[in-house]
Formats: C-alpha cells, structure tokens, sequence
C-alpha cells in the first residue's frame, strides 16, 4: 500500500504545533514539525478564533508540507466538546441505528441537533440485547471556526477532535509501541490546562482535564515565606488536582497498581518538574519521548519535544480515519 501523509494542527494559547505525519498501516514517522509562537491574542475566547489574526499568524504552516500533502486533523479545545454514553438496542443498524442515536441525544442536549456536530464511535460494553456508544458533540459553529483557519491555510480537514481524544490516541500508541507502560498514566501539561490519560478503566471517557491558576511568584523572597521556583509553584498547582485523582483511581485499582506517570505538554519541559512530581506524587515520572516512539526527525541534533504530543495525537486519530475509510485521495 502506498504510504499517506496527514498533518496534525495543534493551536494553544501559547503557540500553535503541527507535525507532518506519513503513515502506511502500524508504521507512522513524523516526516516534518513545526511550532508558531503567538500567544493568545489569536482566542475571542477560550473556544473562538480570531480568524483574520490567527490565519496571519499561521501562515508559515503553509510551508510544512507540499500542495499535494494537504490533510489535516485539528485539536479542539477540551471544553469545546461534549461525549455522552449511550446504549441502544443491538438489533439495529445503519440508518436505523443512526436515527436511534440522534432520537436520544436530542432530548439530552439544550440546544438543536442542526446546531452541533455529532460523531459517535462503538465502546468496549456490548451484550446480546444492547450495544454502547460514545457519542461526542460540539456546536458547528465552534467546529466550523476552527475548519475555515486551516482550510485558508491551504489545509483539507480529515478529523476534528478535541485535545483529550488526541491525548487518548497517543497513549495508545506508547501501550502499541511500549506495552510495559500500560499501567503508567499519561499527564499533559498545557499553559492552561492539565489532562490525565489512563487505559486502566478508571473513567468511563478515560481522561480528565482541569484549568490551571495563572501562576504568579513574588518578584523578591520575604523574610519568614519560603520562596518557590517556577518548578515548584508549577509542581505544587499540579498536585492540587492530581494527588486527590491519584487517590481516586487507587481505590478502584482492584488490584492493579499504577506504576509510573509519563509527562508531556509545554510546561513538563520546566526544569526539574519530573523530580518534583515524583517526590510529590510518590510514582517515577519522566519526561515522554516522542522519538522513542514513533520515528521523528530531530532537528540541530535536537529531539522532538513533548510538547508535540498533542499534535501527534490528533494526527494518528486522522491517520486511523482515513485508513478506516480507505481514502485513496491521501
């Protein structure tokens, strides 16, 4: 089979990440990468783009890949989606079953089914009478804003999904490539957010996500207040959310035993940060290699960071798709 290319956009509060992926079946290599630096004045909001800013600001991405080249999937913000757990009699198919769906998220949504997008995929529970869904939504209007960006950048989008599914998707992989971490969790450390990823069956969506406080230090240590790095005060805000999470999946571990945490995100590659968590947290946290996992080209002798992570993800999710539906076109 011929190999395909796909590239996964990752656009943050901080700076926007997409890496060029060329896949055929189980062998994927990052073929090209790239991070714009931007802040957040491209954002109306949290989950709104400023269009004429942000295709300005994302001009160069034009550049990671040839004309030919142009699939894309794209991160959506956590929060700019929804997923629901659905059960529906396992006698039904096709348009039927598509219909069932739609029956049932309409009277569990406040808003119009014209107004949302909706995408459902089959889950794990399944017996002889019904079948489980996940079913995921997001206003069109959001889903639109983020598609009309790349699509002026000369992009086709194949698969939009939020950051969490493309975290889930890279966690898969590190368990494909390295099944000895299949009882490690999988923590991204964003600007903004933090997002935890487990395969152990803790959470029905397995992840969970959590805003982090705008960090502020006092610009001179006082006498009687223990001072605290950035490392530190990152570390401490973290562990806020995280510990009393860790507590909660140890208590439905039913016996199997988290092992370790595998960091990535833009703020895992503070200084120190892996030390001060596993102190912290009392669990080996290390940094994630990209490279490791998946072949990636390194760039003045420089690895691939972590905080690629998310774009990768959402570019195996958009690789998955399009082998799914056999799309010759790629």
């Amino acid at each position: 089979m011929a190999r395909k290319w796909i590239t996964g956009i990752d656009i943050g509060h901080y700076s926007t990440k997409a890496v060029l992926l060329a896949f055929d079946k189980s062998d994927v290599k990052v073929t090209n990468h790239m991070e714009l630096y931007h802040g957040d004045a491209i954002f109306a909001d949290h989950t709104t783009l400023k269009y004429q800013d942000t295709v300005k600001k994302l001009q160069k991405l034009k550049k990671l890949t040839s004309i030919f080249r142009r699939n894309a999937s794209i991160a959506l913000p956590h929060d700019a989606a929804v997923s629901k757990i659905l059960t529906i009699d396992s006698a039904l198919t096709g348009r039927e079953l598509e219909y069932a769906i739609y029956q049932k998220m309409e009277s569990l949504i406040p808003f119009p089914l014209d107004s949302v997008a909706l995408d459902y995929t089959a889950d794990s529970g399944f017996n002889s009478h019904l079948q489980t869904f996940r079913v995921h939504i997001a206003k069109q209007e959001i889903v639109d804003d983020w598609c009309n960006v790349v699509h002026k950048l000369g992009f086709k989008s194949q698969v939009v999904a939020t950051a969490a599914h493309a975290l889930m998707a890279m966690h898969q992989q590190i368990i494909r490539h390295s099944p000895q971490y299949k009882n490690w969790l999988l923590l991204d450390i964003g600007y903004q957010q933090m997002t935890i990823c487990s395969v152990m069956g803790f959470d029905v969506e397995g992840y969970k996500t959590w805003y982090l406080p705008c960090l502020k230090k006092e610009s001179e240590p006082h006498y009687g207040v223990e001072y605290k790095s950035d490392t530190q005060l990152i570390g401490d805000a973290v562990c806020q959310k995280l510990l009393p999470q860790l507590q909660r999946y140890r208590s439905l571990s039913q016996g199997e035993k988290i092992e370790g945490i595998l960091l990535s995100g833009g703020k895992a590659l503070s200084e120190g940060i892996d030390s001060v968590l596993t102190k912290q947290c009392q669990l080996p946290c290390r940094l994630l290699s990209p490279n490791k996992l998946i072949n990636c080209p390194a760039r003045n002798n420089l690895p691939l960071s972590e905080s690629y992570v998310t774009a990768i993800g959402i570019a195996l999710l958009g690789a998955h798709w399009i082998q799914e539906v056999g799309d010759e076109r790629c």
